[in-house]
């Protein structure tokens, strides 16, 4: 492939409009299309994002109030959060649209009563579904991070972007322990790879702890496991902590430490990128200021 090629298949796979159109080709069930169509339409719309996330939830409040008449709403609304969820996933993980669908789902979150068609289990605020479409997306990650080949780029930068999209959602508590728990396992605790995946795998774990660290310290110090086999397994920590490293507790968190400050010193024999190793950086100056708090 020539440099100009090669070039243009690179912007391609960053376009999320170009991706928004194979989404929908490769991936929106038919009777979906039109929700998916108005969805994207508006995010492309060029206006303020303020103005673009209260179009974007009315936009779900009409589509909400076209199937109350139905039965399927409990599927409709989980087709809504799928669609958004994907839609982030297309865009670049510094894209505008990422905070515009995070405000939007703000907004809904924020209404006041429940779904149309939905009664009184539905209430906005609880945003019904929501975590389980995360879930199901993050599951669906989970063997592309930690590959036995190289992912597409193009799939590092999804993973890249649905953290983002995670890590900007969530406000005050944690929320979705496990997958930051599989994200920092991947980058620090597995065999260690190299350029392109392990950048991404090291970039996702410094984002998390950069921006939610003081959260995750406290569920690595205060949460309990009743020792079942799923939750031993969930907790697990990888192949190169050996039997010392427990799954809870500051031990793990210092293990995390070094293997950062260690891949940070080895960056360059790594080929990881010079964005990822600030990231770092700031991922260990936020961890030493975290243990020197609760200590």
């Amino acid at each position: 492939m020539s440099a100009g090629k090669a070039e243009q298949a690179a912007h391609d796979a960053e376009d999320p409009v170009l991706l928004f159109r194979e989404l929908e080709e490769d991936e929106i069930p038919d009777d979906e299309i039109p929700m998916f169509r108005i969805f994207t339409a508006t995010l492309q719309y060029p206006i303020d994002n303020k103005i673009k996330s209260a179009k974007l939830a009315s936009d779900i409040n009409f589509v909400c109030q076209a199937e109350a008449v139905t039965e399927r709403i409990g599927d409709v609304i989980m087709y809504i959060w799928m669609q958004l969820i994907q839609i982030a996933h297309c865009a670049p993980p510094d894209h505008p649209w990422i905070d515009c669908l995070v405000e939007t789902i703000e907004i809904l979150q924020n209404q006041e009563g429940t779904v149309p068609g939905m009664g009184e289990f539905g209430f906005w605020s609880k945003l019904l579904y929501f975590d389980d479409q995360m879930y199901e997306k993050f599951d669906y990650y989970v063997p592309i991070i930690n590959p036995s080949g190289t992912p597409p780029k193009r799939e590092l930068t999804g993973w890249k972007a649905l953290n983002t999209f995670a890590i900007k959602l969530m406000k005050g508590p944690m929320r979705w322990f496990s997958f930051v728990l599989h994200s920092m396992r991947h980058a620090l605790e597995e065999p260690i790879g190299t350029g392109d995946i392990q950048s991404c795998r090291l970039w996702v774990a410094s984002k998390w702890i950069i921006v939610h660290g003081n959260a995750f310290h406290d569920c690595m110090v205060s949460l309990r496991t009743d020792e079942d086999a799923f939750e031993s397994f969930r907790l697990k920590p990888g192949k190169l902590c050996g039997d010392g490293v427990s799954p809870l507790g500051d031990d793990r968190w210092e293990y995390w430490q070094k293997q950062l400050q260690a891949q940070k010193s080895d960056s360059k024999n790594l080929e990881i990128d010079d964005e990822t190793v600030q990231l770092m950086s700031e991922a260990i100056e936020k961890m030493n200021t975290i243990l020197g708090e609760k200590s």
